[in-house]
């Protein structure tokens, strides 16, 4: 019942229909990253691309919730990231660290092209 009383709290500003549009080409953008990486990246370079398409997707909604829900404390940023993320942020973390735990991370590691096609 609180999950469905928070996202109440914040429904104004997530049932924007350009949110959701953009949200969802965040969502498709990241399902092509790893359809290339899947085709086209060597064997070696698979998992920390993927793991670097992730974060794409991770900074490419936040930043898309935080400007349309543009409270102080970024409450409802966390809100639908968790609930997107939430159950298996733990397993992205163990597979992906310690090297792609970030966009900077990756892009320090791994030339930008192999992931962010």
């Amino acid at each position: 019942m609180l999950l469905n009383a928070e996202f109440l709290s914040y429904s104004s500003c997530l049932s924007n229909e350009t949110l959701i549009a953009n949200a969802t080409e965040c969502t498709a953008s990241h399902q092509r990253r790893l359809l290339y990486i899947a085709r086209y990246v060597q064997d070696d370079l698979r998992i920390a691309a993927a793991c670097c398409s992730l974060h794409v997707r991770h900074a490419c909604l936040s930043s898309l919730v935080s400007l349309q829900c543009p409270e102080g404390d970024q409450t409802a940023t966390r809100f639908v990231m968790d609930q997107i993320e939430g159950p298996y942020r733990g397993i992205i973390a163990s597979i992906c660290s310690p090297y792609y735990l970030s966009v900077k991370h990756c892009a320090n590691r791994i030339d930008p092209d192999v992931w962010h096609a």
